[in-house]
């Protein structure tokens, strides 16, 4: 990998597509552009470029979690809650699709904390280290979502369900 005059050029990949394509018959071309715009800080360029890649490849799970992360850092700066909200819908989709995705949970966690829905946030840190395996530092961010939230609300049942499933489990990873 090469950059000259800020674009980059890809050797050895076969089929690959280089990167300058603004509408590559291989739509998976768009991650490799938009890999390196996210890699250099540049979100916005990053953001568009996940938006063409989730346009051609709409249930990839990957392309989601990165697409929010670069959402994510994006809102950081200007606190653009359109951009952390439309984090938190991909999030949850993978989340819908893939139950025990930690990444897609950590990255809910920082759309939350972002958000300033600490609940929320604290919840799906819980699930983070749930699915992890570090199940005494999910039963304490469980512990506090309880603390936080009305035992109607779906963080407070869900909170409940890993202190009641992780009561019996031996510690092996904390």
């Amino acid at each position: 990998i090469e950059e000259y005059n800020e674009k980059f050029i890809v050797y050895s990949l076969g089929n690959f597509m280089f990167g300058g394509n603004k509408n590559p018959s291989d739509k998976g071309t768009f991650v490799f552009q938009q890999k390196f715009y996210f890699e250099n800080g540049k979100f916005d360029q990053a953001n568009q470029y996940y938006q063409k890649a989730l346009n051609a490849l709409p249930q990839d799970n990957l392309i989601k979690i990165e697409a929010a992360s670069a959402k994510i850092n994006l809102a950081q700066g200007s606190k653009n809650t359109e951009l952390l909200k439309s984090a938190v819908k991909l999030l949850t989709q993978v989340t819908i699709n893939q139950s025990d995705n930690i990444m897609a949970y950590f990255m809910l966690s920082r759309a939350y904390g972002a958000l300033n829905d600490q609940a929320k946030a604290i919840s799906a840190l819980a699930y983070y280290y749930f699915y992890l395996g570090a199940y005494k530092k999910s039963q304490i961010l469980a512990n506090k979502v309880i603390k936080m939230t009305s035992p109607n609300s779906r963080e407070y049942i869900r909170a409940n369900d890993i202190i009641e499933y992780t009561k019996d489990i031996s510690e092996n990873n904390d």
